[in-house]
């Protein structure tokens, strides 16, 4: 996780954040939750059809709901 926050953001905040929440959680919960909120960033910033997603709502056009979109991805990320 931190090699692929330290490739989406050059600047390392993000990895620094998750880092210091990440050393902060207890185990179980806790860590679910910071490591699913790192995913959802990477989500934004590197899958292609989130992207689209993102430049469809911009510019008005008809889009699939976001909790729809993020359910996919928890499911999809379920699976492997």
């Amino acid at each position: 996780m931190r090699a692929a926050l330290a490739v989406a953001d050059p600047t390392g905040t993000e990895l620094a954040l998750f880092s210091a929440r990440f050393e902060a959680a207890r185990f179980g919960i806790e860590q679910d939750r910071v490591l699913s909120d790192a995913r959802r960033f990477l989500a934004l910033r590197t899958r292609p059809e989130v992207q689209a997603a993102i430049q469809s709502a911009l510019t008005g056009e008809e889009t699939t709901p976001v909790d729809e979109l993020w359910a996919w991805l928890e499911r999809r990320d379920a699976a492997r």
